[in-house]
């Protein structure tokens, strides 16, 4: 897991958000006594994401013990167009993102695709399994098709679908590039308004910042990006995650 960690922080792997969300997951799954989990990407598009989150569950499947099952869920025709001002519509324009379906497929050996439109799909997905959603990593950009995802998450049928505390990433909160300049991201629109609309319309589950971030080397924009999707309603929420002796802080210099 060193050599991960090393890999991940200090080299340029494809996708690190991806294995850094799916890491999380999987020794979460470990502590809890979970051995198999499901993590998805919500918004494929050409599939180098999801051909990027295969192969991160599949080294992180070896390095923790934990069978990860991934899942890549589209519309495959692009985005859809825009409601209004929370859309983002003066950047995002129907079509954007379309997927060549045939030719991802022969490039997947192990993810499943789910084409269909997410804000129909995603729960339906959610509750078709009975093993835990580990991390989700959301890039469809509207707020028109966050929401839904958001909602399905936050649903009182779906608790028993997820782990207690689900990694999450959120492509479209902050510009990653200089030629994104222009998408003028606020806290009014797209993806950051679905999770402050989500937070507000939900006394038991939260959508909060992975603080663990702030700690990590070479500040990156995609460390701005990584939340926690907190269920403080699910069973295992208070289980312990680490060994149960009490840690004891000694005095500098004591025997």
């Amino acid at each position: 897991m060193l050599d991960f960690d090393h890999e991940l922080h200090y080299t340029g792997m494809a996708k690190p958000a991806y294995a850094y969300a799916v890491q999380h997951a999987c020794l979460l799954a470990s502590a809890l006594g979970v051995d198999r989990i499901r993590v998805a990407e919500v918004g494929v598009a050409g599939g180098q994401g999801l051909l990027a989150l295969e192969h991160h569950a599949s080294t992180l499947a070896r390095a923790t013990g934990v069978t990860v099952e991934v899942f890549g869920l589209d519309n495959g025709s692009g985005l859809p167009r825009g409601a209004d001002h929370r859309d983002v519509q003066h950047y995002f324009q129907a079509g954007d993102y379309a997927m060549d379906e045939a030719e991802l497929r022969t490039r997947l050996t192990s993810a499943q695709l789910i084409i269909g439109d997410v804000r129909e799909t995603f729960e339906s997905w959610l509750r078709s399994s009975e093993i835990p959603v580990g991390a989700v990593l959301n890039d469809v950009d509207l707020y028109a098709s966050t929401a839904p995802v958001l909602a399905a998450l936050g649903a009182p049928n779906t608790l028993g679908h997820l782990l207690p505390r689900v990694s999450m990433f959120f492509d479209d909160l902050v510009p990653k590039k200089r030629e994104e300049r222009l998408k003028d991201y606020s806290d009014f629109t797209g993806e950051a308004l679905a999770i402050s609309d989500f937070n507000e319309g939900h006394a038991t589950a939260k959508i909060s910042r992975d603080l663990h971030t702030v700690t990590l080397p070479r500040r990156l924009p995609w460390h701005q990006c990584a939340y926690l999707l907190h269920r403080f309603d699910h069973p295992d929420y208070s289980t312990p995650v680490r060994e149960g002796v009490p840690d004891r802080l000694r005095l500098s210099g004591a025997g």
